[in-house]
């Protein structure tokens, strides 16, 4: 009876089918059911009500069924869940109530089911937003349990404590953040409790700052679903306690690089999903503790290449599937110990026709198959079998004389360095290239980050200044208020930084100790050496110890990039609006010719 126009039915519609088992009623119109309606149906055991207009658990249907096992009232209007219709239904292994109105669901709600069978219970694409302590204490045979796409704001860390059956947990697209997962104060974790867990999916939430330890309970877990996460670094013992893993998955996430004890007590880990993930770094020692690795797929990364001697468990008895294709690999000598690697070691390598050699590599194998690079026909390696005793010495009387001048030349370093300076300009000369401000080619003319303590000095000094001093400038972003509404806070940071002609980083003591502003900074400058242009200005509120800023910072002055000072000496104002008014009149190229 799927997909007619049926809203109502008679009490005796069913009553001739007296042996009926199974009943399927999808996609109508109902909107309620009379009473006493499966009198008859004794023997009905699965019941499927999905699709319709019903607002409520239609209970006093429900009571004479006493052997049904499955019932699916998805996609209905239903508001507040009631299951007291499955008092005295011992047999009832399986309740789909996803795609309803529920807005809250409390621990007294499953008192009902307290002596049922509960096997696998559907709560998805509902208006959960809160998960109370102790939730599912009264269904603690539950082994499937499906929560994704719900809205959750609080969360308590004891909503998991009675459920010790629970083996599948999907709380995918569920607005989780990190810091409700993990309590550091008390070390108690969201999931402490699930000692039977196998199967466990978080993806889609805003997982970005994880703590190690919030898995540690998680001893059974077998496969974890970290997709899509907004994840952006991976802490070492992040995934501590997982001696069960086996299955993997960090797609999707902007992990720039890892660490050599991310995986540290994986020793089951035998699948490992690392794909579109921006990845550029790979620590040599990432792999060594994950001797049972049998499926790495790194495809659609940012991989230039591969250090020496990073470790990849293989052996002869000991396939590895490995995938990086859709990365641009720089075919150069650097990377011949990994294509010799590729060719003689025991792996499968998945989509060779789209791992390439990329513009970068030595220019007659761009566009090539990385497989058909041959480092032997670019990179002479020289061998000696023997050498004679005056060969040894002639050796060492050239390392002594190689000593003494290297000695020599670094005391005289920074002459030496001056001195070529001048040679280099006199003979190559240099032209300063620049990016005048239009203020139709950026969405935004200006765009401001900085910590929520400053946000008094935007107000009573930046923002007036601005209005005053630079009228033209009329798309401003003013701090995480002004990003896209649309888009999680990474990504909108990032269009935020792409989109606009200038951006300006408000550094003090505050900023540099908070993890966001920093974030913020390091996506600034990658956007700076993407685009060749010093599209970045720091202003300093306040005078910063050395020894307390970050190397981020030191490192962007030592370029000689712009950065300014904001004092409370009039003189120094005026200097201060005088260089930003000229900073904001153009973008310079970054010229590498010439060292700073």
């Amino acid at each position: 009876m799927n997909r007619n126009l049926i809203s109502d039915l008679d009490v005796g519609t069913f009553s001739p089918l007296t042996q009926l088992q199974k009943l399927v009623i999808t996609n109508n119109k109902l909107t309620h059911l009379p009473r006493n309606m499966f009198a008859s149906n004794q023997f009905l055991s699965i019941l499927v009500l999905s699709g319709n207009n019903l607002s409520s658990v239609p209970t006093e249907t429900l009571t004479t069924l006493h052997r049904l096992e499955k019932i699916s009232l998805a996609s209905n209007s239903i508001q507040i869940a009631d299951f007291k219709a499955f008092t005295y239904m011992n047999n009832i292994s399986c309740i789909d109530i996803s795609g309803n109105q529920i807005s809250s669901i409390w621990a007294l709600n499953f008192k009902p089911l307290r002596n049922a069978s509960l096997y696998k219970l559907n709560l998805s694409r509902n208006k959960l937003q809160i998960l109370p302590q102790r939730l599912f204490s009264y269904i603690k045979e539950v082994e499937y349990l499906e929560m994704k796409s719900n809205r959750l704001q609080t969360l308590y860390l004891s909503s998991f404590l009675k459920t010790r059956s629970l083996k599948r947990l999907q709380m995918s697209h569920t607005e989780l953040k990190a810091p409700d997962l993990f309590d550091n104060q008390t070390q108690s974790s969201f999931f402490d409790g699930l000692v039977s867990l196998e199967r466990l999916n978080l993806s889609g939430n805003l997982l970005s700052n994880m703590s190690p330890g919030v898995f540690r309970s998680l001893t059974k877990l077998k496969v974890l679903d970290l997709s899509q996460a907004s994840i952006v670094i991976l802490k070492p013992e992040l995934f501590k306690g997982l001696v069960s893993l086996t299955s993997l998955y960090l797609n999707e996430n902007n992990i720039l690089n890892t660490s050599a004890q991310v995986f540290s007590g994986l020793d089951n880990l035998g699948s490992l999903y690392f794909e579109n993930s921006k990845l550029e770094f790979i620590d040599p020692d990432t792999f060594l503790k994950t001797p049972n690795l049998r499926s790495l797929f790194l495809s659609g990364n940012r991989l230039t290449k591969v250090q020496n001697d990073t470790f990849f468990p293989t052996s002869i008895n000991h396939t590895l599937t490995i995938d990086v294709s859709a990365n641009p690999f720089s075919c150069t000598c650097e990377l011949s110990w990994f294509i010799t690697w590729l060719h003689e070691s025991n792996i499968n390598l998945k989509h060779p026709n789209q791992t390439i050699c990329s513009r970068t590599s030595i220019k007659e194998v761009v566009n090539l198959r990385i497989l058909m690079f041959d480092p032997a026909d670019f990179c002479f390696v020289n061998s000696v079998d023997s050498v004679n005793i005056l060969l040894i010495v002639a050796l060492s009387f050239f390392g002594v004389m190689v000593g003494f001048v290297s000695i020599l030349a670094y005391s005289k370093r920074w002459w030496l360095n001056h001195k070529l300076f001048l040679l280099k300009l006199a003979i190559i000369g240099y032209q300063e290239m620049a990016e005048e401000f239009d203020e139709d080619n950026y969405e935004f003319h200006l765009n401001l980050m900085f910590h929520e303590a400053e946000e008094e000095w935007v107000d009573q000094v930046l923002k007036p200044g601005l209005e005053e001093r630079l009228p033209h400038l009329q798309n401003i972003i003013y701090g995480d208020k002004d990003l896209h509404l649309g888009m999680y806070y990474v990504n909108a940071i990032f269009d935020a930084i792409d989109n606009s002609f200038k951006t300006v980083l408000l550094i003090s003591n505050q900023s540099i100790d908070d993890p966001w502003c920093m974030t913020k900074l390091r996506m600034s400058l990658e956007h700076l050496n993407d685009t060749g242009l010093d599209k970045v200005i720091l202003i300093f509120l306040e005078d910063i110890d050395d020894d307390h800023l970050p190397y981020l910072v030191r490192l962007f002055m030592s370029r000689n990039k712009p950065y300014m000072l904001w004092t409370e000496n009039e003189d120094g104002q005026e200097l201060f609006w005088a260089q930003f008014e000229k900073s904001m009149r153009a973008n310079r190229a970054i010229n590498n010719i010439i060292p700073v």
